[in-house]
């Protein structure tokens, strides 16, 4: 069974890497299959898809705040629940501000770090849309 504090760590780092604007650290904790939720109703797979979208949300400079809880785990799989709030600029330079809480899915890779391989900033929200392809 993985320890709690080396799953919070990946997710903090996610955090950090956001924060400091650092696409490449980011995308590090990524799995190379993952799958990702950038908005509601639109599911991006793979790194290639991932890493536009997470450089888009990069450039509104976001400030993150976030409470993690790890909910089940195997010895290679676990599903987390953070609830997040991020304040940024918009593209127009006007203030904005999102908050949800997220349901995501953190696999063990060959070389035992654990990074994410279904990223749901949204949760149980998405399950009142139209399903992603």
């Amino acid at each position: 069974m993985p320890k709690p504090d080396r799953l919070l760590a990946t997710v903090a780092a996610l955090m950090c890497a956001f924060e400091s604007g650092d696409l490449d650290a980011a995308m590090a904790l990524y799995a190379d299959d993952a799958a990702f939720y950038p908005e509601p109703g639109q599911l991006l797979h793979g790194k290639a898809q991932i890493r536009p979208a997470l450089q888009s949300l990069m450039a509104l400079k976001p400030r993150m705040r976030l409470h993690a809880h790890v909910h089940a785990a195997t010895a290679d799989i676990a599903l987390l629940h953070r609830d997040w709030e991020m304040h940024g600029q918009a593209p127009d330079g006007s203030p904005m501000q999102m908050r949800a809480r997220s349901a995501d899915v953190l696999a063990r890779g060959a070389d035992g770090q654990w990074r994410i391989q279904v990223d749901n900033p949204f949760g149980t929200a998405l399950l009142d849309l139209p399903a992603a392809a």
